[in-house]
């Protein structure tokens, strides 16, 4: 998580319970979790947004295409 390790998560947290007192850490805990979450769906939205569309009727005729046949499987041509 972040490289943070478990010892320095908890000095983190110590230190904030020091400074932020007992009354206002699960306050600034939620609002933190709130903001983490909007970020996510934002940046979730962000990455739909700039995804390139193709649309689902189109047949890919690459090599590695599901829908190509599998080399080696055709038919020799009739003489």
């Amino acid at each position: 998580m972040f490289g943070i390790g478990t010892q320095e998560l908890v000095l983190i947290l110590i230190v904030a319970l020091i400074v932020l007192g007992p009354r206002k850490l699960p306050d600034v805990a939620r609002a933190i979790g709130k903001a983490l979450r909007e970020f996510q769906r934002v940046f979730r939205s962000l990455d739909e947004e700039n995804e390139p569309r193709r649309p689902q009727d189109t047949w890919d005729s690459g090599p590695d295409s599901p829908t190509s046949p599998p080399k080696g499987d055709s038919e020799p041509p009739a003489a």
